[in-house]
């Protein structure tokens, strides 16, 4: 079986894209040979490759190429990146702006599982320096951008903030 075989097999994006006759194809929407190597791996193998260095924007690009390639079992697919996301904001929960970036490719991206983590983090470790993010802020836009009905990440955060400050209250209000 051919390599050109073996991913039509697997995909039925390459099914559509790929014929007899075509002997070279660009993939478009991939920065790097990493990506497209994972992406190919998890198609064909189901296995998730981890990559050796992890940012919140190669996890995107990643599933990005992942959803183009109509990849079977995405969900297993983005189970394994949220998994190796989480261990990554583990390891970077006191970095306030890894975090925000990590937010914001969660909510881009469909993260929900790791949203939540980055919101827990931000009330819990950083709740007072992100509250008060100012004007000149880089990320400040993204973070208040509203879709919709979804409230904006800032809002999200403040709320679970305000929710966070009523427990304690509750909790000492249980104590007396």
């Amino acid at each position: 079986m051919t390599n050109k075989e073996i991913v039509c097999l697997f995909s039925s994006y390459f099914r559509k894209q790929l014929d007899e006759t075509t002997t070279e194809y660009s993939i478009g929407g991939a920065d790097t040979l990493e990506i497209i190597d994972i992406c190919l791996t998890f198609m064909i193998t189901k296995y998730y490759k981890k990559p050796v260095l992890f940012t919140p924007k190669l996890a995107f690009d990643i599933y990005t190429l992942a959803k183009q390639w109509k990849v079977s079992k995405l969900g297993a697919h983005k189970s394994s990146l949220e998994k190796q996301l989480c261990e990554e904001l583990k390891k970077n929960h006191e970095d306030l702006m890894y975090v925000c970036n990590l937010l914001i490719v969660s909510e881009d991206s469909h993260f929900h599982r790791v949203e939540n983590c980055c919101i827990a983090t931000l009330v819990f470790y950083h709740a007072h320096d992100f509250i008060r993010i100012e004007e000149s802020h880089p990320l400040k836009k993204r973070l208040f951008r509203q879709d919709g009905h979804v409230d904006s990440l800032m809002v999200q955060v403040k709320k679970a903030y305000a929710l966070s400050l009523n427990t304690m209250c509750f909790l000492k209000i249980l104590e007396d």
